[in-house]
């Protein structure tokens, strides 16, 4: 087993006792500045540059007109992290827990960071360190858990280890694991084409994620290192992708790093989800399916090339627009007889059917075929230029963030045919298209737009908790089993409650 990462500069401290011990780290937001990483500045899908004037207004995407601060306010407070990694270490020695950290705090800087040690600092385990992190997990109050490490590109399924493994993984509501980094035919671990590692593999991670380069000519091509499953020549794995070569970070002595891995394009989509929940992960807000399912819709693919289809099945996580539409869907659900009209899939999908669609292009400069959705950089690059020739719009819903939320929401609820007051700047035929979606059957907006996540291992991330195999108990032995069983943990409380409002009804 190994951590996910290549680093251009890694010291290695003195190997450690291999133990499940952790900590809970100090709160670090005063030692990241955001504004040190490049990338961050200009990757659109964010948005941490503190200047609205220069980033926001090249295209009219109406969650990317919003910083991330503004659209997350709480800044990841009050969610807890655990990253299963090498020992945390507070000198100026850099580690990969180190370099975790402080990216998930770059973007996420409220949230609390707990480090389960399942490796020595030469990033040295086994299974066994794994399986004691996890169970040390599952008695702590983690929201979600970060699996930036490999296990191995093939294992036996059927093992106890491996069923227990399993097991203790879908206990955590989210689970955000790298999908490995010999993906590259010439690594001397190469596995082959269309193998992605494990855990990442493992049907109930709900973020498995692979890496892509970000670079200033907008090419962003997927990182040659990153693993990828295939079936029947279809990509099923990994769900995502997101930042993960030459990320640069700072250590506590402020000197800039080089890195690359998907280790930390995984920790890049655990900030993000620590932001996500920071704003609506209380009971009166929305389940974790329905912040799973938003999180999906809100994928966006760079490129339409064949890399962008086969080698990741969404794309990469959009949380701008994840948390625009989560304080959309938010707002509607106040008028509790307006949203029980309709099932929570159909007002996503028509929510994010109104969102990409005004930002299509409309001008006889445009091109008409790009997509928003489907081919990002294009649609930004040429976007760019044509706003260098044509005025924006300053209307107040684009530049204040509660206006935005109110005039989506009274889009919909017109095509929702819920009021008879007709929205202001908004096509006729955007309306049509909103009031068919609300016509349609519920089931027909499931996909999330998307076919391929109908696939098996989309449904499982929010299937409920299976039992412990005999050969998992075996493995763990009577006496743990029991008490592994018997804890309380959150999510299997919420299934339970679940089957019995079913059986209720």
């Amino acid at each position: 087993m190994k951590l996910i990462c290549f680093l251009c500069i890694f010291f290695l401290n003195a190997i450690q006792t291999l133990n499940s011990s952790h900590r809970l780290l100090p709160n670090q937001s005063e030692a990241i500045n955001t504004n040190d990483c490049f990338w961050h500045k200009s990757f659109p899908t964010v948005g941490l540059t503190l200047n609205k004037a220069v980033f926001n207004n090249d295209y009219q995407f109406l969650p990317h007109r919003f910083l991330l601060g503004e659209l997350a306010p709480s800044q990841g407070k009050s969610i807890t992290i655990g990253i299963i990694d090498t020992p945390f270490n507070n000198s100026s020695i850099i580690t990969h827990s180190t370099l975790i950290t402080h990216l998930i705090k770059e973007i996420a800087p409220q949230a609390q960071i707990q480090i389960f040690s399942a490796f020595n600092q030469q990033g040295q385990g086994s299974i066994e360190s794994q399986i004691k992190a996890l169970f040390s997990v599952l008695q702590s109050n983690i929201h979600l858990i970060n699996m930036s490490f490999k296990i191995a590109d093939f294992v036996d399924t059927k093992s106890g280890a491996f069923e227990l493994f399993e097991y203790m993984i879908q206990l955590i509501p989210y689970s955000i694991a790298a999908s490995g980094n010999d993906g590259d035919p010439h690594s001397l671990h190469y596995p082959g084409e269309g193998i992605e590692a494990y855990p990442a593999r493992i049907e109930t991670v709900t973020f498995d994620v692979g890496a892509f380069e970000w670079n200033v000519d907008y090419k962003c091509p997927i990182a040659r290192f990153s693993q990828y499953s295939l079936k029947k020549q279809l990509c099923v794995g990994p769900k995502s992708v997101a930042p993960g070569v030459y990320s640069i970070m700072y250590n506590p002595n402020k000197k800039p790093i080089d890195a690359q891995g998907t280790s930390f394009a995984s920790a890049f989509i655990s900030g993000c989800i620590a932001l996500v929940l920071s704003e609506f992960n209380d009971a009166q807000n929305f389940s974790r399916e329905q912040i799973l399912h938003v999180c999906y819709a809100s994928h966006i693919k760079l490129h339409n090339t064949p890399e962008w289809t086969t080698k990741t099945v969404l794309g990469t996580l959009d949380v701008r627009t994840a948390l625009f539409t989560l304080h959309v869907l938010q707002e509607l659900k106040k008028n509790n007889n307006l949203w029980s009209l309709y099932t929570f899939e159909t007002w996503c999908t028509a929510l994010q059917t109104l969102l990409f669609d005004m930002a299509s292009p409309t001008t006889s400069s445009s091109k008409k075929d790009l997509s928003l959705k489907n081919n990002f950089m294009e649609f930004y690059i040429n976007n760019r230029e044509i706003s260098k020739k044509e005025k924006l719009l300053n209307d107040a819903h684009y530049n204040d963030l509660k206006t935005a939320i109110l005039w989506c929401t009274h889009i919909l609820m017109y095509a929702a045919d819920y009021t008879s007051i007709k929205p202001t700047k908004i096509s006729v035929n955007l309306i049509k298209k909103l009031q068919k979606i609300f016509k349609e059957p519920a089931c027909t907006h499931k996909s999330f737009g998307i076919k391929t996540l109908n696939s098996h291992a989309i449904k499982n991330t929010s299937r409920p908790v299976q039992p412990l195999s005999k050969r998992a108990i075996r493995y763990l032995g009577k006496t743990d089993s029991e008490r592994l069983q018997n804890l309380e943990i959150p999510y299997k409380v919420y299934w339970r409650n679940q089957s019995q409002m079913l059986k209720s009804r």
